[in-house]
């Protein structure tokens, strides 16, 4: 699939890899690299992961001669620009803002990738591709295409500049994770408070399963879980402010929704 897109599709391709599909099709490739291919991790920020870099292969004989199982794990990209710019412009997305804070966006997991790409407007789509003009790939054995329709003449950024908005993350979102992480933080933050409960894991996973439903909120469900937690220890809610620097606004949030719930 992936494959007969590259190979048909007019303009320049390249196919977009993660380290582990590169080092894979390098022993496809009897054990040699391939002389074209860019590494997008580069300078000292990514100096000591410099082994985890995903890498920009100009489609050329020799990927065309990889398996289609193995091309299709990977990004088919196609542009009329030369192999520098494009891997330039894949550079200066792999920090991203999110929520104002400096980020790594890993749009070369193509799991990543797809599920974020669905999430956007055309205007998002167009922006985020930049000088590239079409991405596809396969996904539960489809084919999906993507296209740049953007009338303005792209301008290279090299500063961070792509913001990862909520609703990109949206479909990306675990609650299983999401409670793993919650329980993990509190035990650094209210460790005293959670060997009061009987049952840790329930109980956060119990109220953000709640949070979620009702809200649909991830970052809502994190207080239906304090307020649990704090209900499970006959704990009130102010003492939760210091260990996480809640604000008076916060806190007040928190009495409001354990209101609503009574």
């Amino acid at each position: 699939m992936l494959g007969t897109w590259l190979n048909d599709n007019a303009a320049s391709k390249y196919w977009l890899v993660d380290a582990n599909t590169y080092n894979t099709a390098i022993k496809k490739n009897d054990g040699f690299a391939f002389d074209e291919a860019i590494p997008l991790f580069k300078g000292a920020l990514f100096a000591s992961v410099q082994s985890l870099s995903p890498w920009l292969i100009p489609y050329d004989d020799e990927v065309s001669q990889l398996p289609e199982e193995l091309v299709s794990l990977g990004i088919g990209l196609a542009s009329e620009e030369n192999p520098q710019a494009v891997s330039l412009h894949l550079q200066s997305l792999l920090i991203a803002s999110l929520d104002g804070v400096e980020t790594m966006f890993r749009f070369y997991d193509r799991t990543v990738l797809t599920k974020m790409l669905a999430t956007m407007e055309q205007s998002e789509i167009n922006t985020l591709l930049g000088c590239i003009s079409s991405v596809a790939v396969v996904e539960d054995d489809r084919l999906i295409v993507y296209e740049n329709n953007s009338q303005h003449e792209y301008v290279f950024t090299p500063d961070t500049w792509w913001k990862i908005k909520p609703h990109h993350l949206a479909p990306l979102y675990d609650v299983a994770s999401h409670v793993h992480s919650i329980e993990r933080r509190c035990w650094e933050l209210i460790p005293n408070l959670l060997a009061m409960l009987t049952d840790v894991h329930q109980t956060i996973s119990f109220a953000v399963h709640k949070g979620i439903t009702r809200t649909g909120s991830p970052e809502e469900a994190e207080k239906y879980a304090l307020i649990a937690i704090a209900d499970e220890s006959g704990t009130h809610l102010s003492e939760l402010s210091q260990p996480f620097h809640l604000t008076f606004d916060e806190l007040k949030a928190l009495e409001t929704i354990k209101e609503n719930q009574a």
